[in-house]
């Protein structure tokens, strides 16, 4: 396709035509079910065969042993590195390093209502 721009930015990125067809195959049936998957309920069966071959794909190209959980989030890189200081714990003293954990950890503060932790950047 001669008229299709490419996104080198960071977020979305540049999928192949391949994958943007076999979406667009069974976006309005997905596997012959009579609806597409942004229609089926995220407790359904459908979803749920979605979500555990996801998991598995996930699990075996990044080789993530048993004894782990992947979990799949919404979010870019501040809800990431805000999720990385709540799994944290409990603490009084983060050390950063850089605008984005710095940023990251003024979302924590804010949604944790903590005013016992000091921030060394």
């Amino acid at each position: 396709m001669a008229d299709r721009a490419y996104n080198f930015a960071a977020g979305p990125a540049v999928m192949p035509e391949t994958v943007l067809k076999k979406a667009q195959s069974e976006l309005m049936n997905w596997h012959g079910c009579g609806m597409s998957v942004m229609e089926m309920s995220h407790r359904g069966s459908q979803f749920a065969e979605i979500h555990a071959e996801a998991k598995e794909r996930v699990r075996r190209l990044l080789k993530v042993p048993e004894t782990h959980e992947i979990l799949f989030m919404q979010g870019g890189a501040t809800a990431q590195e805000e999720g990385l200081l709540w799994l944290h714990g409990d603490f009084e003293t983060v050390e950063t390093d850089g605008y984005r954990l710095q940023n990251g950890f003024y979302e924590y503060e804010k949604i944790a209502h903590r005013g016992d932790i000091s921030l060394y950047a």
